[in-house]
């Protein structure tokens, strides 16, 4: 079985103590853990420990949590188990491995994809290549849906239109 990745709305705290590179538990402020998704079996979420002051980050995968104390899989997505300090920021964020999750959860249809618009521009144009009309749902960068006036050019382009310029990612089924 494969595991499911969790997420939670702003999920942020910092290290309540100091960690070394080869630590596979940390510890979060006093009361925080529950902000966090909390893995059951074959489930995990992903944690950015981001030092800002000494320009360190480190991804890592939470495979559960009990309280305050999460238990992780370090250096993940490329990026190299490090030291860091108490007080230090961890946050669940949307990650490079996020997307790549989400885009691999609807590429295995034939019928549905995600296609991302990086750039903030007043005008998307959509080429999906499904054959057909499809349903589509706009977020912006912050993963809100929002409604706007959009049109299907033909059964593989959809140009979509906003008041002003927008960056996000378009769910097309």
């Amino acid at each position: 079985m494969a595991n499911t990745m969790l997420w939670a709305n702003n999920a942020s705290s910092t290290l309540a103590y100091s960690i070394i590179s080869t630590s596979t538990t940390l510890q979060v402020n006093t009361g925080t853990g529950i902000l966090f998704p909390q893995p059951g079996v074959n489930q995990y979420f992903i944690l950015t420990i981001n030092d800002i002051v000494n320009n360190i980050i480190e991804i890592v995968q939470v495979n559960s949590v009990q309280g305050d104390t999460f238990y992780v899989t370090r250096g993940q997505e490329n990026t190299v188990p490090q030291n860091f300090n108490a007080g230090v920021q961890v946050e669940n964020r949307i990650t490079a491995g996020t997307l790549e999750y989400l885009t691999g959860l609807v590429s295995g249809s034939e019928n549905s994809l995600i296609v991302p618009q990086t750039t903030a521009s007043n005008k998307w144009i959509i080429t999906h290549n499904l054959n057909k009309y499809p349903n589509i749902a706009i977020y912006d960068s912050n993963s809100s849906q929002i409604i706007t006036d959009y049109i299907y050019v033909d059964l593989n382009n959809v140009e979509i239109f906003f008041s002003q310029p927008v960056a996000g990612y378009v769910y097309v089924s």
